[in-house]
């Protein structure tokens, strides 16, 4: 049967229309929905049968919204369930002297495929010794669903805060439930380097047990070594390097064991232990070796102590001698420096030993024209 070339078109036109139906309704929603919300303004709603002149209730999402009532610097803040029942969410301790107040942006995390629900707040705290040194914001999350609706995270403000938020609102069905004296949390590094900074070696060590990152255990014990070291406990200092060296050559992880004992070495060097930390240099990557003997003669030369500084120098341009095959580069290294360092008469000595023209020249190039 032919159609008339109006009932065509519009045929056509239908069909079409299906067919985007369907492939609007085949693509798959997102495993989640992240939503910020006002808890003022037009989202809100006054409420009339409390007698408090700023209550309101303010829209949220999945059938959830949220009651406002009290002071508008720290308010009370209730969820309302989509059944209709009240829990109030206690976001922050406002009886805290240091609560300064609650920004009016929240927001709301769907997780659809765990059926989860989260809400977070930031609050504004001034800030304490110790604790959050980049800003005076906190995130906390609430979890809503499942239940039980309580408070499950709390993160200051800072590098990396917004990928650890989301996770714990992504994530908040098998979280306890936190109290007041959870939701701020001391930086045991910052503590433990203060303490090394004001001479408190003791106090400092107990601050040193609660860390766990290498990275931030290796840094605090070079800072109590130095601390023991100027208050002239020069074996005190030596026993802590030791320590942590010990703790450095557990790790089989050549990497991480490079880094963690390069802070052992330089401790060494500082407290003027030169030998044992040169002995340790067998334990760094081949092309780490040179770089670390390098900064050792700069750490001696920091202590005015050249002449260990020229002994440092000549045993590395010894190594790279005996090196097969040569490395010119590497005594041009050595040459930069000694530049570096002012060590002119070491440096043009060294650049004589180069053999590579290019290494020779870049080295000369260094060297300050003699008169």
């Amino acid at each position: 049967m032919k159609h008339s070339p109006a009932v065509a078109a519009l045929l056509l036109i239908l069909a079409s229309q299906c067919i985007a139906q369907k492939t609007q309704r085949a693509q798959p929603r997102e495993w989640r929905d992240m939503v910020n919300t006002e808890i003022t303004g037009p989202n809100c709603t006054p409420v009339t049968n409390i007698k408090e002149p700023h209550a309101r209730i303010c829209k949220g999402v999945e059938g959830y919204s949220l009651l406002i009532k009290g002071d508008e610097l720290k308010p009370e803040v209730f969820v309302i369930t989509p059944k209709g029942q009240q829990y109030k969410l206690h976001y922050w301790n406002t009886a805290d002297p240091g609560y300064q107040g609650l920004q009016t942006t929240v927001g709301w995390i769907v997780v659809y495929k765990a059926k989860t629900i989260s809400l977070t707040f930031s609050p504004q705290v001034a800030r304490k010794e110790d604790y959050n040194p980049y800003s005076d914001q906190y995130e906390t999350i609430a979890r809503l669903s499942p239940g039980p609706i309580c408070i499950v995270g709390s993160v200051p403000v800072g590098p990396n805060y917004a990928m650890e938020s989301t996770s714990i609102a992504s994530s908040p069905a098998k979280l306890p439930c936190l109290t007041f004296d959870q939701f701020e949390q001391r930086d045991w590094f910052l503590t433990a380097r203060r303490l090394a900074g004001e001479g408190k070696v003791q106090e400092a060590q107990s601050a040193l047990q609660r860390l766990k990152q290498r990275s931030e255990r290796f840094i605090v014990y070079r800072e109590i070594s130095n601390a023991q070291f100027k208050s002239g406990d020069r074996e005190g200092a030596l026993r802590t390097l030791m320590t942590a060296r010990s703790e450095a050559l557990k790790n089989p992880f050549l990497p991480d064991r490079v880094y963690t004992l390069g802070y052992v070495v330089y401790g060494l060097t500082e407290a003027g232990f030169y030998d044992e930390a040169k002995a340790n240099i067998e334990y760094f990557d081949e092309s780490d070796k040179l770089s670390t003997r390098l900064s050792i003669a700069s750490l001696q030369a920091e202590r005015k102590d050249l002449d260990a500084a020229k002994i440092t120098f000549r045993e590395a341009i010894q190594v790279e001698l005996n090196r097969q095959p040569r490395m010119d580069w590497n005594l041009l290294k050595i040459a930069e420096s000694q530049v570096h360092l002012r060590l002119f008469d070491e440096a043009r000595k060294t650049a004589t030993l180069i053999i590579d023209p290019d290494a020779k020249k870049s080295a000369e190039s260094y060297l300050p024209k003699q008169p």
